[in-house]
């Protein structure tokens, strides 16, 4: 009689322990730090986005096979990674430089856009920055993520709006010192993820 009860209490717990672990809750969107999305971006086969700054605006491509990466810029001329060679192109004066990309902008492009906005990939401020806010933004749930960090050019802030529902970067941007100065603001928007470029 005993060794039933014993076996009876062990499935028992049993039962409990799984039913408490098929009900355990996932990790929420809420719970995801700014690091999490970032490498999200940096890991897509494909990705497209817009940049901003006082200079205008430029477009960059970027494909994980092959390995290339295109960045045009306000002023007509284009810098392509493919691999370990990097090139500025001129066209309109039909001129193009060829000399090596790092390491780091060979793997990493995505990266790079990061350190033109004064936002270091692998900085704290930036990696452990957690949502503050969810918001409706056309008819999806966009989770919104702020912070400050100091630079060599003096503080600066920025917002962040991910796509709760896929958990990828919507947009980034910054600001030095203050938010009302718009001079400063650099803004970075994802055009398209995973899309044939």
């Amino acid at each position: 009689f005993l060794r039933r009860v014993r076996w009876i209490a062990a499935a028992a717990a049993a039962i409990v322990i799984g039913v408490g672990l098929y009900f355990w809750p996932a990790p929420t969107a809420s719970a995801l730090t700014l690091g999490q999305v970032l490498d999200n971006a940096d890991k897509a086969d494909t990705l497209h986005a817009r940049y901003r700054n006082s200079a205008g605006e430029s477009d960059f491509w970027h494909t994980r096979r092959p390995n290339r990466s295109r960045w045009s810029h306000p002023d007509g001329h284009s810098t392509i990674v493919h691999d370990r060679m990097l090139w500025h192109v001129y066209e309109q004066a039909n001129e193009a430089r060829r000399t090596f990309a790092t390491p780091e902008t060979s793997s990493h492009p995505f990266r790079g856009l990061l350190e033109a906005m004064q936002l270091p990939y692998g900085s704290r401020d930036l990696m452990e920055a957690r949502p503050v806010a969810q918001i409706r933004e056309d008819d999806l749930d966009v989770l919104v993520y702020r912070g400050r960090r100091e630079s060599s050019l003096g503080l600066v802030l920025f917002e962040a709006k991910v796509i709760a529902q896929t958990q990828r970067l919507h947009s980034i941007r910054t600001w030095l010192g203050s938010l009302d100065n718009e001079k400063s603001l650099r803004e970075l928007t994802i055009i398209a993820y995973d899309e044939p470029i």
